[in-house]
């Protein structure tokens, strides 16, 4: 897309009252000067936090839905729905639904970060627990829910997903104008997209529907009255920007995960034999910056070990494999409860040359026995392993008592 067009509904939200909400749209959208690609809507839109009605208004979910349906085909535009009150089962929803021009659904976004402690919010509301990616034609985007932006972790998933950009569907109120800014700026420098966001007016709410560049310039700010708030970008500054330096891929995701939000952790690897070598990868970052070891990494979510290895394997060396039997369990315990398990499996040879991936190793090669034990700077935990898988002694999972005496916090089982 060369120009990205968009609308937002800058409206004044009457609480509870549905009709009126969907007259105040249709009336705003009369004024429409440019076509526009999507039209985006605040935070519960269709009647406010009208808490004593909620759950009887998210069992209505349909007629939002059609409303919705009805503005994408009239408009011919995407639809960034803001939030519509959803009730599923036993739980209520604060949800966003994006819908493409046709008027059928892309997917739905349920907001994650709830506002807790002394307000309703987080007392009425579930959690959601997915971050999904949207599209405007070819144009990847995700949403934050008003309170969402507090979070950059929901903003990195959304750009470590390929999102290029976040719109913010809000009912930010005072006092909070100068962290509504902020945060919203801060968002979009700190992964390289734009951001647009708009926000409710009336009583208590203060407007201010924007549009962010990747670099956290203020392309357009509105004022704090009802109007329609069209803007217009090129997406192509996403890439300029990130073919330069891409902030989002110097994450460390391992060493945040395990210093900042510590939990159980699995890693995998495989050693793949070909003519006698093991495939190794010379490590690119942390305490083991340059050391050769066996490829691997951490499983994604649902994933089973097995074929995470061999994902894992492919992904950092191109060389295709599948697991075979698990050859080595090496456990860590980081803290009281918290647990980094490293998985090690024996897996059988598919081909491919090895070619480092260039970001978490820098080298990637069948090494001989020669080079492991003797030549190259090869971890203690490699080495260990490979001398057992060597030695041809049938591995067992037992306990190695030898193995980094040192620290109690080590097992290793072979």
């Amino acid at each position: 897309m060369d120009t990205v067009h968009l609308t937002m509904l800058q409206m004044n939200i009457k609480k509870g009252d549905f009709e009126a909400n969907c007259k105040t749209i249709e009336r705003l959208l009369e004024n429409m000067e440019q076509q526009p690609d999507a039209i985006m809507l605040p935070e519960m839109w269709s009647v406010g936090f009208d808490y004593r009605r909620l759950k009887e208004h998210g069992q209505h979910l349909s007629h939002a839905l059609s409303f919705l349906n009805r503005l994408a085909r009239k408009h011919k535009a995407f639809i960034m729905g803001g939030s519509v009150p959803e009730y599923k089962g036993d739980r209520l929803y604060n949800t966003t639904y994006v819908l493409n021009p046709d008027g059928s659904s892309q997917n739905r976004y349920r907001k994650i970060h709830l506002v807790g402690q002394r307000h309703l919010e987080g007392k009425l509301f579930h959690r959601g627990s997915y971050i999904p990616l949207f599209h405007i034609n070819e144009l990847p985007f995700g949403v934050a829910n008003c309170y969402d932006i507090m979070f950059p972790e929901l903003a990195r998933g959304i750009a470590l997903k390929g999102g290029e950009l976040i719109m913010v569907p809000a009912q930010y109120s005072n006092p909070f104008f100068d962290q509504w800014m902020t945060l919203l700026r801060a968002r979009a420098m700190e992964n390289q997209v734009f951001v647009a966001a708009v926000n409710r007016v009336g009583p208590n709410y203060f407007g201010h529907s924007c549009l962010i560049s990747p670099t956290g310039i203020m392309l357009h700010e509105s004022d704090d009255k009802e109007r329609l708030v069209e803007v217009s970008y090129h997406p192509d500054e996403v890439h300029q920007r990130r073919d330069v330096r891409h902030h989002a891929l110097q994450l460390h995701q391992p060493a945040l995960m395990k210093s900042i939000y510590p939990q159980n952790f699995i890693g995998v690897g495989g050693l793949v034999e070909r003519d006698g070598r093991i495939l190794m990868v010379r490590q690119n970052y942390g305490p083991i910056k340059g050391l050769w070891l066996f490829p691997g990494g951490h499983l994604d979510k649902g994933e089973s070990p097995g074929i995470g290895a061999a994902r894992e394997i492919y992904e950092e060396t191109n060389v295709k494999s599948r697991a075979v039997e698990l050859l080595a369990v090496r456990n860590l315990r980081i803290k009281k409860g918290v647990v980094d398990s490293y998985q090690v499996f024996r897996m059988d040879d598919l081909g491919g040359e090895p070619k480092a991936d260039g970001f978490e190793n820098t080298e990637a090669a069948f090494l001989s026995p020669e080079e492991i034990f003797h030549q190259r700077p090869v971890t203690h935990l490699a080495k260990v392993i490979a001398q057992k898988y060597f030695s041809g002694v049938k591995m067992g999972l037992e306990l190695n008592q030898k193995f980094i005496k040192y620290d109690e916090n080590y097992q290793l089982y072979l």
